[in-house]
């Protein structure tokens, strides 16, 4: 547990708006270059899309048929898309690990909290192995495999769960920091 401590430490010492402004920046570039590949691939499927986009996970014949569709050329592609979300998810981590770290300063919630900055690295963790579970996939193709899958699957499920609960603590945080920031007798109806 002290690792994770000192992990929370050093993310929370590195957050600043300089630092977020380069990271959000790096993630349009990733985000751009992204969606040049999902293009790419929508040459051999009009309807190509990430696996790792279906929140609510994927099945074996989602899987093979569109790895069928996409052709090997298609799948080459496939594969830097995966190669690239590797880094999205490095950068997408540190971004959010920031802007948490931020919150928590800037609502001075408590050192006990500081651990939260941690959670974005758990859904990148999650993203990570995702990826690395597509890609055996995608390698023995055209060899179908329902654990793979089952397992892929269930893991880009888990991840949005957390990508969900990082949402819900960057937005309570805001609020919270923003209606501690409010002078005193602002949210208190006015009697008459």
């Amino acid at each position: 547990m002290k690792w994770l401590n000192r992990l929370s430490d050093r993310a929370y010492s590195c957050a600043s708006k300089q630092t977020g402004f380069f990271l959000l920046s790096l993630l349009v570039v990733i985000l751009f270059t992204m969606q040049i590949g999902t293009n790419g691939m929508k040459k051999f499927d009009s309807t190509a899309e990430m696996l790792d986009m279906n929140k609510l996970g994927y099945s074996i014949a989602i899987v093979y048929g569109l790895l069928t569709r996409l052709g090997s050329i298609g799948r080459l592609i496939y594969v830097q898309q995966l190669g690239i979300d590797i880094l999205f998810a490095v950068v997408f981590a540190l971004f959010q690990s920031v802007m948490i770290s931020g919150l928590i300063r800037r609502s001075q919630v408590g050192d006990r909290w500081k651990i939260l900055n941690l959670l974005p690295f758990a859904r990148s963790l999650l993203d990570l192995v995702e990826n690395g579970l597509l890609l055996s996939i995608i390698f023995r193709f055209p060899v179908e495999n329902l654990i793979l899958v089952a397992t892929a699957s269930t893991v880009t499920i888990a991840k949005w769960i957390i990508y969900y609960v990082v949402v819900v603590t960057l937005f309570s945080l805001g609020t919270y920091s923003t209606i501690k920031s409010l002078p005193k007798g602002k949210l208190s109806p006015k009697v008459s």
